[in-house]
């Protein structure tokens, strides 16, 4: 057949719920195959219904522009059967970012908001939140092009929790150490809010109780307060003191705080020292 001058290829013997494939392939002069297109994919349907669905059923995120979720947009005709080469526009309405897996990407757009189902009838796109002060809700919306009929569009809503912290974990990697002045251990920190999440760029106290050993950073420097930075976490050093016994490391975001036990043993005896009483004694056996 020859190239249609818009590129196009409409094909109108088509029956409802069947699936056709389709693929390009180059003929010379001579009648000679080239090489075939990948196969496009497409079933012809008189209804067909559009349902989100948000990995683990998470309709909660934290609001710290980290958080993410991805959601499974999945099209059936009235008999439940994959809907494939469905063309959709997947569209968000509030903060954050919503992205189209690439591999769902409609070819005949430029527009990433444009995607198109795939053989099981189906396109992923994941939400990114943004960094919010007050809880706030966002939608996600799936319609079908408008050269579509016999498809109603589907929504999602998901919640943003502003990122309040909610718990303070402090995780020495040991929890004994000699009391030499010298040893030490790292130990992190993370500040999580109220779905769990690490909270980042908190002001985090530290202190030791009773007052054996210090916190340093990881250059050595003595510290009293840390931040958790981008992540949500931070990672300090807890150099040990002289006297032997338990020492309680906090950390503390305002009121909210997390404690860890560090158990200081004497180390090996650095000089042994004779006395002799009385120091003098008679040489007779």
């Amino acid at each position: 057949m020859s190239i249609p001058s818009d590129g196009k290829y409409v094909d109108r013997g088509v029956v409802n719920e069947t699936r056709y494939y389709y693929a390009v392939e180059s003929v010379d002069k001579l009648g000679a195959p080239g090489k075939r297109s990948p196969e496009a994919i497409a079933t012809p349907f008189a209804t067909a219904t559009i349902t989100i669905t948000p990995k683990g059923n998470r309709r909660e995120l934290s609001g710290n522009g980290q958080d993410t979720v991805q959601s499974t947009i999945t099209s059936l005709d009235a008999a439940s059967r994959p809907v494939a080469g469905l063309p959709l526009k997947v569209t968000l309405q509030g903060v954050g970012t919503l992205t189209v897996n690439s591999q769902y990407d409609d070819p005949y757009s430029a527009d990433p908001s444009d995607a198109i189902t795939n053989e099981n009838g189906q396109v992923v796109a994941t939400y990114q939140s943004a960094v919010i002060s007050a809880d706030t809700t966002i939608t996600i919306t799936v319609a079908p092009s408008s050269v579509v009929t016999g498809v109603s569009s589907a929504q999602l809503t998901l919640t943003l929790r502003a990122p309040v912290v909610a718990s303070v974990e402090i995780q020495p990697q040991q929890t004994r150490l000699v009391a030499d002045g010298q040893s030490f251990t790292r130990v992190t920190i993370t500040a999580r809010d109220r779905l769990g999440n690490p909270t980042p760029n908190q002001t985090v106290a530290l202190s030791i109780s009773p007052a054996q050993g210090r916190f340093e950073d990881l250059s050595g420097n003595p510290i009293t307060r840390v931040s958790t930075g981008t992540t949500g976490m931070a990672e300090v050093i807890y150099r040990s003191g002289t006297r032997a016994g338990s020492v309680t490391l906090t950390a503390a975001i305002g009121a909210i705080s997390g404690q860890a036990f560090i158990t200081l043993v004497p180390g090996s005896p650095a000089t042994v020292e004779l006395v002799a009483d009385p120091s003098i004694a008679k040489a007779d056996g």
